[in-house]
């Protein structure tokens, strides 16, 4: 189903049913002027609110954004949005933590340059309905934010080994692995490309270079190199178990294509002792830490914070799409 790229905000007659209501129009009869969200002394106007929203649907289909349910979702998100926004900023102001325009600008550039030109970046901005100045602030919160979060996780407690040793004894099935291959694959569209690399790799011709150049699937990058996979991931690869290593399959037709394999190692059964996942747990442990931090964080920021919504007028928006 085609996607419409544009979705219009209805801001006129249907905001009108309000003001039999406490009419909401304000001092110039401007409906977009409207205050309908306010934390602390920060307003989010209708007009804002729309534009938000709209970000928040542009990639649905025309009739998937017209239900109910996924519109009162997006509303929210909206509001949960603007919230955090504010208490972030306001926070952040308290604690003296900026965004230094020069630590901006090089993120800016860092993003910029993953695009051939600026033409094709600002190309990608207008596809996405963004100008540059939002995409810019959007920057800026996000770098705010993460200064907020480095904050919070200056005052974690590090995990102690016996922490980790627990954590290890908990979840100890997850270590624990079935009989793997250390697997690669060329992946075609058609059986009769298949059977000429086929042909060609039992004439010599190195498998990591025709996966390079004619693979269809994203570890071509890597010469068709998949990594370690175990038995049971799916019906494609558990052929591939009854290989001898360095031995090619024959071609396997999947919902994907057709695939060319290679064992390069096989390993048994094994589970992972405390030593080989330590550095992982401590990582996993760490993240717990500082979710946990922000959350909390996060959830007293919003009890303090003073938020004002217009429930009626926020539930009177509707949605409406047009095609480019």
């Amino acid at each position: 189903m085609k996607k419409f790229t544009q979705i219009t905000l209805i801001l006129g007659v249907l905001f009108l049913v309000g003001c039999t209501k406490g009419c909401l129009l304000n001092r110039s009869g401007q409906l977009s002027e409207r205050v309908v969200v306010k934390v602390n002394e920060v307003d989010l106007t209708a007009e804002e609110f729309a534009n938000a929203l709209a970000d928040q649907l542009k990639n649905y289909d025309a009739l998937t954004v017209k239900e109910e349910g996924l519109i009162i979702q997006a509303k929210q998100q909206v509001v949960r949005d603007f919230i955090i926004r504010v208490i972030t900023e306001s926070w952040a102001q308290e604690n003296g933590l900026l965004v230094q325009k020069e630590e901006l600008e090089a993120e800016l550039a860092n993003i910029k340059s993953q695009y051939p030109d600026d033409l094709t970046f600002r190309q990608k901005l207008i596809e996405q309905n963004i100008s540059y100045e939002t995409w810019r602030s959007q920057i800026k919160l996000r770098k705010l934010q993460h200064k907020v979060v480095e904050q919070l996780k200056s005052k974690i407690s590090q995990p102690s080994e016996s922490e980790m040793k627990e954590f290890f004894k908990e979840h100890k099935k997850e270590y624990s692995h079935d009989k793997q291959v250390l697997l690669e694959q060329i992946v075609v569209r058609t059986e009769d490309e298949a059977d000429r690399i086929r042909q060609g790799l039992r004439k010599g011709k190195k498998f990591g270079e025709l996966a390079k150049q004619f693979s269809i699937t994203p570890e071509s990058e890597n010469g068709g190199r998949l990594g370690w996979i175990e038995q049971g991931m799916s019906d494609t690869f558990d052929s591939a178990f009854q290989l001898p290593v360095n031995r090619l399959s024959g071609v396997l037709k999947s919902p994907y294509g057709y695939h060319i394999l290679k064992v390069v190692k096989k390993r048994k059964a094994f589970t992972e002792s405390f030593e080989d996942v330590k550095e992982r747990i401590y990582k996993q442990l760490i993240q717990n830490r500082e979710q946990a931090a922000y959350s909390k964080w996060l959830e007293k920021q919003i009890r303090k914070a003073k938020v004002l919504k217009d429930e009626f007028f926020i539930a009177s928006m509707r949605v409406e799409t047009s095609a480019e």
